[in-house]
């Protein structure tokens, strides 16, 4: 059975929030009429507004932190590879194993890590 906090919860729009938090409280006003009932019906819509304002920058945070490890990821990765290929005492079996897994690791950072992204 789902409560009005979590009915609350799960709706993410803010005006749709701000119109369930009146609800919950018991006012009479939304955000596009006249605020008539002052007191528990100011303090949801400010938290509805905080809530959703906190996750927009929990969000961004987290893209950008993710942006950077994918493009230290296809640098770091591919500077290796470069190394390998490039100079001739470099080319041992064990650098030519490593270069594979950075070649490997390479395709993850350009396949794998932006669809993570965009899912976050």
């Amino acid at each position: 059975m789902m409560t009005d906090v979590d009915a609350f919860l799960l709706d993410q729009s803010t005006s749709s929030s701000v119109s369930l938090a009146a609800a919950v409280v018991g006012c009479r006003s939304t955000l596009n009429s006249t605020v008539s009932a002052a007191g528990p019906c100011v303090a949801a819509v400010q938290s509805a507004d905080v809530r959703s304002r906190v996750g927009d920058v929990v969000a961004v945070l987290i893209a950008i932190l993710l942006s950077s490890v994918i493009i230290g990821t296809l640098l770091g990765n591919a500077s290796v590879i470069l190394a390998v290929s490039v100079y001739e005492k470099m080319r041992t079996l064990s650098n030519v194993l490593i270069a594979s897994l950075g070649s490997a690791d390479l395709l993850v950072a350009i396949v794998v890590m932006p669809i993570s992204l965009q899912v976050c």
